[in-house]
């Protein structure tokens, strides 16, 4: 919502800031003068029409080329790489992006860095690499500093706090979107983005007033200047506040105003999210009557626009309601239709991973094509150096023997030419088998880790529908905060070969978290380590440990204990029940314990290790190991 919030505000000021530059363009007295307008017309286009932002752009590389002037040419280069951004071809961004970082340090051009920096971040947090993202802010806001630039440094401290926000770091948040609000007072700038995500932080740190505060500011400053935009964002934003605090009817009139808005813009995608909303508001206040309408309405609009994340959700909440009025087999339709669309989405994102890797595969050919073409080009250029320097040794007979000895010498090159390419051409051979097995391998991979439990997704879903039936929407709010905190980690994580032993234990705690919720906070757990362990330096295959403790616990089990060791490249976990009264129970489910030992397998042949067991679990009469093979500082 914010984002798009943003989008929408920017695309007004661009209109807006196009205009000034088209009138400045025609008064243009110099070349220089028109790359300049070029190039911010390239800018400014990016929030508009990319395609004529990456025309204009490249209009002011060529002026720039052809008047040799190399600041200019950066500056226009850096327009174009917003819009390739903007895009959405984030990879073909960041080769401009890098390379942009290498000029301005060679030539110690700061205010060049402060921007690609920027630029670079807001890509990667597009991206969800929040990690990337948020060293790539600090970065900018350092070379801010440096300059002294106070409209850089506000921007840098939003995303810094939009990072930290992402991230559930709400205290560390705080003081970055603080500062970036000041510099807007300060510099009489918009500052709507900024109210917004100070009261989406104290949302989250359950100061539940102080982010109404924030929200009310919106909708003051927007309807003085009659932006919806932002008016529909901040009645979105302040409805979730009041159902947050079991205040539902002043939610549902804040949804019906911000749906309100969101029409008038012609958001049907935001309109449409709102009408599941509220519908899901009223099937926590038990009022299945009014839900129903409001349901077929999302329904039918996010069908007509092939909304299919709208229309996965309308679906389970369709089947709720015949549920609940015992239509049995249209609840069950509405359910299978839904989790197919679930499965749909997947599978793009899934084929999306697939075109990257076959993209990554096409950028090494052609690296190993021209390596082989300069080689060639280097012989040739070696060859008529020494046929030049033969030359020069003038005389007749000289001349003749030389060319004798030039002939013989080609032969040899020719053939040594010959010998190079045939190698050159096998290595490849054997290159591309290897990418291949090692694609497929990986592939695979990225397939078992991105597969989590149908029982604990329905279990998860049935957790939630019950705290609603018991209108019980604060815990029934926090759970779903972090069932889509746990999915969002299993969908950036699952695309990695290797991930930390951190960030395999975060994942772990989330899903634990969720365990706990579902069982009243009855489940304990705990882990602990032996040996030198850093687990910041030691990675595993991803959810390759919550897949294990899903397999070898029992609904039985309330107190877990998680012993870690390590030796060599093998890391050690054992699962022991700490419960005086119940019996650790082990897993009989074959084909997830087969599942396990077929990712590790995999695994070990993709970072080559020398561990070569056949089965990774073993079983002991209150306890299972599971021995992962792992790699030691691989990032």
């Amino acid at each position: 919502m914010l984002v798009y919030t943003c989008i929408c505000t920017a695309n007004l000021r661009a209109q807006s800031r196009l205009e000034n530059i088209m009138a400045q363009l025609k008064e243009a007295k110099n070349d220089t003068d028109v790359i300049k307008a070029y190039a911010l017309l390239g800018h400014h286009y990016c929030f508009v029409n990319t395609d004529s932002g990456l025309m204009y752009s490249q209009k002011a590389m060529e002026l720039s080329l052809k008047i040799n002037n190399a600041q200019l040419y950066e500056n226009s280069k850096y327009a174009y790489s917003i819009n390739v951004y903007h895009q959405g071809n984030f990879d073909d961004a960041k080769k401009i992006f890098r390379q942009l970082i290498d000029t301005a340090q060679a030539h110690n051009d700061k205010a060049m860095l402060c921007k690609v920096y920027l630029g670079i971040a807001e890509l990667y947090f597009d991206e969800g690499n929040y990690n990337q993202s948020l060293n790539n802010f600090l970065l900018s806001e350092q070379f801010y500093q440096l300059t002294n630039d106070s409209s850089g440094l506000r921007r840098a401290y939003n995303g810094i706090g939009k990072v930290y926000g992402v991230k559930e770091q709400y205290k560390e948040a705080l003081p970055y979107f603080e500062k970036a609000l000041y510099f807007s007072r300060v510099l009489n700038k918009d500052s709507v983005a900024i109210l917004i995500g100070l009261g989406n932080i104290y949302k989250g740190l359950r100061e539940y007033e102080k982010s109404k505060s924030y929200y009310n500011q919106i909708i003051a400053l927007s309807e003085s200047n009659q932006d919806f935009y932002n008016l529909a964002s901040a009645y979105e934003s302040r409805s979730q506040v009041f159902e947050l605090q079991n205040n539902f009817s002043a939610a549902i009139n804040d949804i019906d105003k911000a749906t309100y808005y969101f029409y008038k813009i012609n958001a049907e995608n935001e309109s449409c999210n709102m009408l599941a909303r509220k519908a899901a508001i009223y099937y926590g206040m038990n009022n299945y009557a009014d839900a129903a309408p409001l349901i077929e309405k999302a329904l039918a609009i996010a069908e007509q626009n092939n909304y299919n994340d709208l229309i996965a959700i309308s679906l389970h909440l369709q089947s709720r309601y015949f549920e609940h009025t015992h239509q049995y087999d249209l609840a069950s339709k509405s359910m299978a239709q839904a989790h197919a669309i679930d499965d749909s989405l997947f599978s793009e994102e899934y084929e999306m991973q697939l075109q990257q890797l076959q993209q990554s595969y096409e950028v090494g050919k052609t690296e190993k094509e021209n390596k082989l073409i300069v080689q060639e080009n280097e012989i040739l250029k070696n060859e008529i150096k020494n046929r030049n320097q033969y030359m020069k040794q003038g005389g007749a007979l000289m001349i003749m023997f030389l060319v004798l000895m030039i002939l013989l010498v080609r032969s040899n090159k020719m053939e040594a030419k010959h010998q190079i390419e045939v190698q050159l051409l096998n290595e490849e051979i054997e290159t591309k088998k290897n990418e291949l097995s090692l694609l497929n391998t990986q592939n695979e991979l990225r397939f078992l880790a991105a597969s989590l439990n149908p029982k604990f997704i329905f279990f998860s879903l049935d957790t939630i529908a019950a705290k609603l039936n018991t209108q019980d929407a604060e815990v029934a709010s926090e759970y779903l905060a972090k069932f889509a905190r746990l999915l969002r980690l299993i969908l950036n994580l699952s695309d990695r070969k290797a991930i930390s032993l951190k960030e395999e234990l975060e994942l772990l705690d989330y899903y634990f978290k969720l365990i706990q919720l579902q069982l009243s906070n009855n489940f304990q757990y705990q882990v602990e380590f032996h040996g030198d362990i850093i687990e910041t330096e030691i990675f595993i295959p991803p959810m390759i440990l919550q897949q294990f403790v899903e397999a070898n616990i029992s609904n039985k089990t309330m107190n877990l204990s998680i012993d870690i060791d390590i030796e060599g490249d093998i890391l050690k976990t054992t699962l022991q029940s700490k419960d005086r009264e119940s019996q650790f129970i082990i897993s009989t489910d074959a084909a997830s314990i087969e599942k396990i030992n077929r990712r590790l397998k995999l695994f070990s042949s993709v970072i080559g290790s020398k561990h070569k067991a056949k089965d990774f679990i073993s079983f002991q009469s209150q306890s299972v190991s599971l021995e992962i093979p792992c790699e030691l500082n691989a990032l």
